[in-house]
């Protein structure tokens, strides 16, 4: 026995296109708040700044009781994670950023249609917020 207790259509051939458009744009923004919770990039960037530390003590030592070549060693495997670790962070960051102008052109055009039938078939809004962005991060 299979119990179904709901049911929810993405798309059907009676949805008219602006239902369509709402439930792409539904779709999106369950995407975006996967990705804010999971907030992979701002993990990355503070893996990033303790890479940066630990190099900067590696240079710094306060007690020398390493070896110059072990020391050496371990900073150039520190600026390796480093590299990678900014790759990463980048990635992320214009995932979330793809993820973000997606959502703002299927918006754009939803509003379009609606303009054009002078109606609204959906209950949707979007709001957008701007957040000041530290470009040196």
């Amino acid at each position: 026995d299979i119990d179904i207790s709901g049911l929810i259509f993405t798309h059907h051939p009676c949805f008219s296109r602006e239902h369509v458009l709402a439930a792409k744009l539904a779709q999106l923004y369950d995407q975006y708040l996967a990705r804010q919770q999971r907030n992979k990039a701002k993990f990355l960037t503070d893996k990033l700044q303790a890479l940066r530390n630990a190099v900067q003590t590696g240079m710094n030592p306060a007690k020398p009781h390493k070896s110059l070549d072990t020391t050496q060693k371990a900073i150039n495997e520190y600026k390796s994670e480093i590299r990678q670790t900014r790759k990463l962070r980048d990635t992320e960051q214009e995932k979330d950023r793809t993820l973000l102008k997606t959502i703002i052109k299927v918006w754009k055009e939803m509003k379009s249609l609606r303009e054009f039938q002078r109606f609204t078939n959906t209950p949707l809004k979007l709001v957008l917020r701007k957040e000041k962005v530290d470009r040196e991060a």
